[in-house]
C-alpha cells in the first residue's frame, strides 16, 4: 500500500505562490495555506474539487503530517468540518477537508471582494457602540527575595 495523498485542483495561484512569487517552497505548503484561507472567507468545493485532469495534482498526505502545524491544522479543518472528535484523527478526512478548503480558497478574489481592514465587517459586538477609553491602573509589583525573607532578631 501506497502512501496516501491528497488529490486536489491545482490552479494557477500555485505556479505563481511557489514559483513565480516564491512565497511557499513547496506545493504542500500553498494547498494547506489555500484551504486555511477557504475555511476563514467560508470557501468550501464540495463537488469536482479534485479538479479536472488538465488541473489535478497530488500531494503526499505524510508531507502535511510531518509538520507539526500542518498535521494541527488539518485534524482542526476536519474537526470543524464533521463535528466529530473522530475526525481530528481520521487521514482519510484530513485529506478531504485539506481539499475541498484549498478548492474554495485557491480562487482568486475579484478586486471588488477584497476585504480590507476598512472594509472588513466586524462582529455586532464591536460595531454597535464605540469603545471607551479606559486608563488602567498599575499595581506595584511584591519585592520578592530569592533568600529568605524571614528576618532575624538579635
Amino acid at each position: 500500500m501506497g502512501k496516501p495523498l491528497i488529490t486536489y485542483e491545482k490552479g494557477e495561484l500555485y505556479e505563481q505562490f511557489v514559483d513565480e512569487h516564491e512565497v511557499f517552497d513547496h506545493y504542500y505548503e500553498v494547498l494547506v495555506f489555500f484551504a486555511v484561507l477557504g475555511y476563514r472567507e467560508g470557501n468550501v468545493k464540495r463537488e469536482n474539487f479534485t479538479g479536472s485532469q488538465e488541473t489535478q495534482s497530488d500531494a503526499g498526505l505524510h508531507n502535511i503530517h510531518s509538520r507539526d502545524l500542518y498535521h494541527t491544522i488539518a485534524a482542526c479543518l476536519a474537526y470543524q468540518d464533521t463535528g466529530k472528535p473522530e475526525a481530528l484523527v481520521d487521514p482519510d478526512e484530513h485529506k478531504r477537508v485539506i481539499a475541498q478548503y484549498a478548492a474554495g480558497g485557491s480562487k482568486s478574489p475579484g478586486k471588488s471582494s477584497v476585504r480590507t481592514p476598512a472594509t472588513r465587517q466586524m462582529p455586532s459586538s464591536t460595531t454597535s457602540s464605540p469603545r471607551k477609553k479606559t486608563t488602567r491602573k498599575t499595581k506595584s509589583k511584591p519585592n520578592f527575595r530569592t533568600s529568605s525573607t524571614r528576618s532575624t532578631t538579635r
